[in-house]
């Protein structure tokens, strides 16, 4: 590569010192316009740029090699991506593009008008209206930079539309009728060498391929491109502003039967204070600095024209001089208030931006008043906007803000799980239908770009592209092994998964069951997700947003429903279950806070009756046996009797209340509480609810109240058992 450089310099020095040999090293030098080497192709531009623009080669050379140029110039602008191939051009090197067509154009046009019976000369002027027709559509955006958004494009790309502007005016002052001159002054201009003005006019009306009409027409649609952006309800930022108006005003004087209507209303009816800011500026100072110097330049040429007499009719004259008197007055109150400090309209228009800003689009307003209330806020507006990605990354893939946003560079992966969750729920609670659906087509968008540009490139991992379509006369010769293996009516199968023993199955479980007691021991204040259905029946969604007892019944779910059938037979013979590594989870949560967690061994132990009944009803309708529920509930009761106190009452009750199924087993643990000295009338009270409000343990409480009555030695305890028999076994007791 290095060798190549010094080459390139080295012959480009030899092409001016030798005019003889320009020729062959032109041909040499231009096919590394093509090379992807970013280095070698700015030696190339350069050397053409020194050559034509600077004029260090003859007239007669340029003329001559003028039309070679047009292909290698098409092909630097032609990329539309920065993952294609050819690769956009560098700003400067852009810049260059642009001053070599802004040059070889009218070379071009003339060689047209004086050889139009030159072999392929049609097809090369095809190829300059087409290069700029390929430039002009470039005004106003960022290219060769990537694009981000229509409203910020132009101001990050200035000098380049600045050139384009100048290339512009230049197509326009030949794409156009010239006045005739006076013949009176022609002496005078040979002796200045005043350079040939070109325009239409000159074109034979039997041209072979050029048509006076077709240019003019065409001339005319350009001058619209330069007007459109003048009269944009957004304000362009001052460098542009001045290169434009300046340009039309020099066309104005060779051309003005093509500018001067246009220039004139613009300049009466321009006024800064009525132009928008661009979206997403939110620098007001550089707003009011850019509004002072777009009126100071149009009051420069007000004057200009007012000096130079350009003005003939008497009703524009007054306008003229009516505007010219407005903004001297006008500048005289920003003297005297200062440069710096807004004026009336301008606090007004702050105030008034300040308001809607702290608004949020309702999305009852319609799609006009939102962009002009709150422009920020658009649903059809990010800051990156651009389809096309810098990379192949996912954060440029999904990124919508401005790269120069510190967030742009933050590791999102880096936050904990239950923080993102907060964030992503809390955005999508907060944007507007179409805001989400524009973002998303952004994003659809890259995505299919990113995947067609991977079918005819690979990516290494220095990011150069390389073709994949590598030709067979450069394969390696390793390959040539590979090739003889190759079978093409053998069906590939994809490979089966590797299979996980029953410990391993184990392990993985754990590792889910301590995922979801992590979650158990977040604090959700609200649900993370608005509900998506109000259905409270059975049939109804069992989740409908993230609440705090969620992870319950994914595990409960989980235990019940998704490992019923997990089962494995040790050497032993003994049987484990997977979905019991689930429960026990489930009761160690709970018996760390069984006052506090009671809802948790409610909501649980009833989804385990309800499956059980399901999966084990009989034809007959009756109720089956639940023998895990009767395990697991009788385990609950024996680590929460002995921990209960008179105060928990309440608790207990509701336990009893709200479990789907007591049998006798069970009601036989509250016999502990009742022959405790302390405790015994929170026993007592225990199993007359249970007379009360469970009536199928009616007698279960009844038998337990005489045994208690018949073994107990305490007085107090015997007299408390004889009250309960009196009152539901009167005829027994008396």
């Amino acid at each position: 590569m290095e060798t190549q450089i010094s080459s390139l310099i080295s012959a480009r020095e030899v092409a001016f010192q030798k005019p003889q040999l320009y020729t062959d090293i032109f041909h040499n030098l231009l096919p590394f316009i093509y090379n992807q080497n970013t280095t070698l192709q700015t030696l190339v531009i350069d050397f053409l740029k020194e050559s034509f623009v600077d004029e260090k080669l003859d007239k007669e050379l340029q003329l001559q090699l003028a039309d070679e140029l047009l292909q290698p110039l098409s092909y630097l602008i032609s990329s539309k991506s920065h993952l294609e191939l050819p690769r956009a051009p560098s700003p400067a090197n852009f810049v260059k593009i642009i001053q070599l067509t802004n040059h070889i154009y009218p070379i071009i046009f003339k060689k047209c008008l004086s050889s139009p019976q030159m072999q392929d000369l049609e097809s090369k002027w095809d190829q300059l209206q087409s290069l700029r027709d390929n430039l002009i559509q470039k005004f106003g955006t960022a290219y060769p930079l990537l694009p981000l958004n229509p409203e910020s494009d132009a101001s990050r790309s200035t000098r380049s539309n600045i050139t384009l502007v100048m290339f512009i005016t230049n197509v326009l002052s030949i794409l156009s009728i010239a006045p005739p001159k006076d013949p009176r002054a022609a002496r005078a201009r040979k002796l200045k060498n005043t350079p040939e003005d070109l325009s239409i006019v000159s074109i034979p009306s039997d041209h072979k391929f050029l048509n006076m009409t077709r240019l003019e027409v065409e001339g005319r649609q350009i001058l619209d491109v330069l007007f459109d952006a003048l009269n944009d309800s957004r304000i362009i930022n001052s460098p542009l502003f001045c290169v434009i108006t300046n340009r039309l005003l020099t066309l104005f004087k060779k051309r003005p039967g093509l500018v001067s209507v246009k220039l004139f209303d613009f300049m009466i009816a321009y006024e800064s204070m009525n132009k928008e800011d661009p979206l997403f500026e939110s620098n007001q100072l550089k707003m009011r600095l850019i509004r002072r110097f777009n009126d100071r330049i149009l009051k420069v040429m007000i004057g200009y024209c007012l000096n130079k007499s350009f003005v003939k009719d008497t009703k524009l004259l007054k306008r003229f001089q009516n505007k010219f008197t407005y903004y001297q007055g006008m500048f005289e109150d920003q003297r005297k208030r200062g440069l710096l400090k807004p004026d009336s309209h301008e606090i007004k228009r702050e105030e008034k931006r300040a308001e809607f800003k702290k608004k949020k689009i309702t999305g009852n307003e319609s799609l006009e008043e939102q962009l002009q209330n709150n422009p920020s806020e658009s649903p059809l507006f990010y800051y990156n906007s651009s389809p096309i990605t810098p990379d192949l990354s996912y954060s440029s893939l999904y990124s919508l803000i401005s790269p120069n946003n510190k967030l742009a560079s933050f590791n999102m992966s880096e936050l904990p799980q239950n923080i993102l969750i907060d964030m992503i729920a809390y955005s999508l609670q907060n944007t507007t239908t179409r805001k989400l659906v524009k973002g998303l087509e952004i994003i659809s968008d890259r995505f299919q770009n990113v995947m067609k540009f991977q079918q005819n490139y690979t990516i290494s991992q220095d990011q150069d592209i390389q073709i994949a379509n590598v030709p067979d006369s450069v394969k390696r010769e390793d390959d040539k092994d590979l090739q003889d293996d190759y079978n093409p009516d053998l069906v590939y199968e994809l490979p089966l998964p590797n299979y996980m023993t029953f410990k391993d199955q184990k392990k993985q479980l754990l590792k889910i069951i301590s995922q979801f007691m992590e979650l158990a021991q977040l604090d959700y204040k609200q649900p993370i997700l608005s509900d998506v259905s109000n259905d409270d029946s059975l049939n109804g969604v069992a989740l409908s947003s993230w609440k705090e007892n969620t992870w319950l019944v994914f595990l409960t779910r989980l235990a019940t429903r998704g490992l019923c059938d997990a089962q494995h037979t040790n050497e032993d013979g003994t049987v484990e279950n997977l979905n019991d590594l689930v429960r026990d989870a489930i009761f160690t949560y709970f018996t760390a806070d069984i006052r506090g967690r009671i809802d948790v061994v409610i909501d649980w132990l009833n989804e385990e009756w309800i499956c059980e009944v399901a999966r084990n009803r009989k034809e007959d309708n009756e109720v089956p046996d639940t023998p895990v529920y009767n395990a697991w509930g009788s385990k609950v009761l024996d680590n929460i009797i002995p921990f209960m106190e008179n105060s928990d009452r309440k608790i207990f009750l509701r336990l009893l209340s709200e479990l789907p199924s007591l049998n006798e087993q069970m009601v036989e643990k509250i016999k502990s509480i009742c022959l405790d000295p302390i405790r015994y009338k929170f026993g007592f009270v225990s199993l007359q609810f249970l007379i009360m409000f469970r009536p199928p343990l009616k007698d279960i409480a009844i038998n337990l109240f005489r045994r208690l009555y018949q073994e107990t030695d305490l007085d107090d305890l015997k007299a408390e058992c004889l009250s309960y028999l009196k009152k539901y076994c009167p005829g027994e007791y008396t």
